[in-house]
């Protein structure tokens, strides 16, 4: 079996499946994607979803998430880990792709407790 473009940490999973429970959205998915800011910089976005493009979208099932990807974001996102970090309240990705290594917390409403 070929290994998901992006991976997502137990202890991601673990906060990830709270948040949405705490939403209430245990029945949908978590979008990941890259957003375009200014001057050819990207950050990340994820953000819950109940139904995916199909045709726009790759359906991965990773520890009973499923992660819905933009197809075109899919070479920028290859190899990406997904994980929870305590210290910064918030979720970090790790990425083989980007030069210079971010483990910024991602700090959307939706996945913070």
């Amino acid at each position: 079996m070929a290994e998901p473009p992006v991976i997502v940490t137990e202890r991601a999973t673990e906060h990830i499946k709270a948040a949405m429970a705490e939403k209430r959205r245990t029945g949908s998915g978590v979008r990941v994607g890259l957003v375009s800011n200014s001057c050819s910089l990207y950050s990340y976005n994820i953000d819950f979803e109940n139904v995916p493009d199909e045709q726009r979208d790759l359906i991965v099932e990773s520890r009973g998430l499923r992660l819905f990807i933009a197809k075109k974001s899919l070479a920028m996102l290859a190899g990406t880990t997904i994980d929870y970090d305590e210290q910064q309240g918030g979720l970090t990705f790790a990425n083989p792709n980007i030069r210079k290594k971010s483990g910024l917390p991602v700090l959307q409403e939706d996945i913070k407790r």
